[in-house]
């Protein structure tokens, strides 16, 4: 991938040289979303499983990232995404249609199917005690009390001790 980018928005191809197949998609800064993508494929961590695997197949000199548009307005990014992607049909694309992955709306169905796959699912103990001791040693910004005048530690909800335990007790979300 050795083509020049700009910090410009823009629709942009990440494209497979020697199979021809491509990737189209969007950004308002094409250098940053550059280097997202090759963050993603260099760790094998792509949002695209197909990329990802052409990429570990081919190698990342397979690939270029091809500007197709550049100082493109913002409002217009998604539009004309959908139009290259209409007329390109590319293949590493995961969902047919242009749309900013924060905007995609999980239907009532998919959020179900998420929170019945995370209920009854237990950690083990070797698991707790790798995730503890690779906590450990860090140290949390530590934030004070949001009631005024009270300069102790928060625990929860922005408030110390004291009043979330206050608030807990009487039931007054304004202590």
């Amino acid at each position: 991938m050795r083509h020049k980018t700009w910090e410009v928005s823009g629709i942009y191809a990440l494209r497979n040289r020697i199979t021809g197949k491509c990737y189209i998609g969007s950004a308002k800064n094409l250098s940053h979303r550059k280097s997202q993508h090759l963050h993603g494929l260099r760790s094998g961590q792509h949002h695209s499983p197909h990329l990802q695997r052409s990429y570990d197949k081919h190698g990342e000199d397979a690939f270029e990232f091809e500007i197709l548009l550049y100082n493109v307005p913002h409002d217009l990014l998604e539009h004309l995404e959908q139009i290259f992607m209409d007329t390109k049909r590319p293949a590493y694309n995961i969902q047919p249609k242009a749309q900013r992955s924060k905007e995609r709306k999980l239907s009532v169905i998919h959020k179900k199917r998420i929170g019945q796959s995370l209920l009854g699912h237990e950690v083990s103990p070797e698991t707790r005690v790798k995730i503890s001791v690779s906590l450990s040693g860090r140290k949390r910004a530590s934030k004070a009390c949001q009631i005024v005048g009270c300069n102790n530690k928060h625990v929860a909800r922005g408030w110390c001790n004291k009043h979330y335990k206050r608030q807990r007790k009487n039931e007054d979300r304004h202590v």
